[in-house]
Order: C-alpha cells, then sequence, then structure tokens
C-alpha cells in the first residue's frame, strides 16, 4: 500500500534520473514485486528487467558528456 493506503498494481515501469541539471543518465526499469521489511519498515522494489537507458556509455561504463 502507498502512503494514501491504496496497493499498487504490479508489474509496472520506473523511471529512474541520476541527477538534477539535464542531461542526466537516466533508466527504465520494470518492476516485477514489491515487498516490505517491517523490522525496517521499509519497502523493497524487486526489478525485473532493464528496458531502456539514455546518456549512458556502456563501454566505459559512466555517463556520457
Amino acid at each position: 500500500m502507498n502512503e494514501a493506503g491504496r496497493k499498487v498494481s504490479v508489474p509496472f515501469e520506473l523511471r529512474l534520473l541520476n541527477g538534477m541539471n539535464p542531461p542526466v543518465p537516466e533508466v527504465t526499469v520494470l518492476i516485477h514485486r514489491i515487498t516490505k521489511d517491517r523490522r525496517e519498515g521499509e519497502y523493497k522494489l524487486h526489478i525485473k528487467k532493464v528496458l531502456n537507458y539514455r546518456r549512458w556509455d556502456k563501454r566505459r561504463q559512466k555517463p556520457k558528456r
């Protein structure tokens, strides 16, 4: 459940951006399961697959300039 008390349906796509000033590296992942660690009070998102990425140099494993 989210903060409003509603359930989130899975799977869903999550877009992650690294930085604030464009252009920034970004990746879109497929979340297929959400678990809650009751002891820590944290939610864990399980990534099934990387769907897309932008502004990333695969060979150097760093952001493109």
